[in-house]
Parts: structure tokens; C-alpha cells; sequence
């Protein structure tokens, strides 16, 4: 959801359907791993599924460039990647609706083992993945586009929003019942935490996209999630 922090890995637990012996969870299964001898073919079991992730990710971001052309009045500034434009609500609340279905799919084709989950426990995960992915991949772009000391950040239509003037992203739009200014401080703690400490800590160490997929992956495979390992 827009404007909405992201919650911390390891927070509370997910039942999703385990029961008995079947229960196990991501953090016991990486225990498990470490004390079996690392070969060099589980390495490259691994970076293969990494190299899936990225080749979805890209695909990902092709598909949600075209997407803007769905939207109607959508600048055409923001379908070139040009200099960013002043996002607004409505834009990007359209825009976060066609990236969620985007994403889900992408999901569902790159990043094993999803696709042999059952239906309900895909649902379970992937509704904690996507607020985290969305923040996170909004993050690095804010990081990658912006300097050290801009306030500036992306939202899903490829506009950004200042810290400073919050509240332009609310104003003039049906969809914003009340007072801009007032909405505006319900989400001004969220986003202030992206662009002062997610954006800030990826500069600092100089995230790479690559690394930005393994995040993806850690989202979506937490240790806060425990799923039937019998169905992978």
C-alpha cells in the first residue's frame, strides 16, 4: 500500500497450514543446509534460481514501462524515464494496482519453488511479499535516480513526492476525502523512514540490483514464514 513502512523481517509468525512433522520453518531449514558440506552444484543450484529471480525482475520492469500507457493522461515524461515529475495519488494508486498483478505473476514464473505451493499459501505470502518488495524496489530506485541529500521520493507512477510538500501528492484528486494536508501526516512517518533510513543505508553501501533480487528473495522465503516443504 502506498505510503505504507515496511515490516521487519522475523516479526510475528504466519501459520500457513503446517501441521506435525511437515512444519518447518526457513531459518531451521538454512540451519539444516549449514551443517551439511557446501559443494560447488548446490552453489550453482543457488545462483541459478538468483539468475531466474533478476531475469524476472527485468521482465518485470518492461512490463510495468508499458503499463503506463494504460493510464490515461499519463505523461509521457515518465513512460521515457525522463527527469521525474510530481507524482500524484490517483496516478499512482491506478499504476501500484497494475504493479501488484504484474509482480504476482512474475512471482509465480521466477522465483522457484512459489509455483508449487498451494493456492492458499501463495496467497499468504505473497500479501507480506508485496508491501515489502514494493518499498524496497521504490527505495532503490529513490537511491539510484536522487543524491545523498535529496528529499525526493519515487512512487509507482514514476513521479516522486518531497517530504517537504507531502501534501501536493494528495491534493486535487476525488479519491482524497478530507484534508490533503492532514492525510498527508498519516503517511509522513512511513515515508520519512524510507528516504532517511532504507535509501540512505542502500547509498551507503551501495546496493546492486543483483543484491536488491536476493532481498526480493529473502522477503518472499523469510524465516517468519513456515510452509509445507512436502509440496517443493
Amino acid at each position: 500500500q502506498l505510503g505504507q513502512q515496511p515490516t521487519p523481517l522475523g516479526g510475528d509468525s504466519y501459520n500457513l497450514g503446517c501441521h506435525g512433522p511437515l512444519q518447518m520453518t526457513a531459518h531451521q531449514l538454512q540451519l539444516q543446509q549449514q551443517q551439511q558440506p557446501c559443494t560447488s552444484s548446490a552453489g550453482a543450484v543457488e545462483l541459478k534460481y538468483l539468475r531466474s529471480m533478476l531475469e524476472g525482475y527485468h521482465q518485470f520492469l518492461s512490463l510495468r514501462k508499458a503499463s503506463y500507457t494504460l493510464v490515461d493522461g499519463f505523461p509521457l515524461c515518465r513512460r521515457d524515464n525522463e527527469d521525474s515529475p510530481q507524482s500524484s495519488f490517483g496516478t499512482s494508486k491506478m499504476i501500484c494496482k497494475i504493479e501488484a498483478s504484474l509482480i504476482r505473476d512474475i512471482v509465480e514464473k521466477f522465483f522457484h519453488p512459489f509455483s508449487q505451493l498451494p493456492s492458499e499459501d501463495k496467497a499468504k505470502l505473497f500479501d507480506t511479499f508485496y508491501c515489502l518488495f514494493s518499498n524496497a524496489e521504490r527505495a532503490f530506485r529513490t537511491y539510484k535516480m536522487f543524491g545523498a541529500d535529496d528529499d525526493r521520493l519515487l512512487m509507482p507512477d514514476g513521479g516522486h513526492v518531497r517530504l517537504s510538500e507531502l501534501q501536493k501528492f494528495y491534493e486535487n484528486n476525488s479519491l482524497v476525502r478530507g484534508d490533503p494536508s492532514q492525510v498527508a501526516k498519516v503517511f509522513e512517518n512511513a515515508m520519512s523512514y524510507l528516504v532517511k533510513t532504507v535509501v540512505a543505508h542502500m547509498r551507503l553501501i551501495k546496493l546492486t540490483e543483483t543484491e536488491l533480487v536476493a532481498l526480493f528473495g529473502m522477503f518472499i522465503w523469510s524465516d517468519c514464514m513456515c510452509f509445507w516443504f512436502s509440496t517443493i
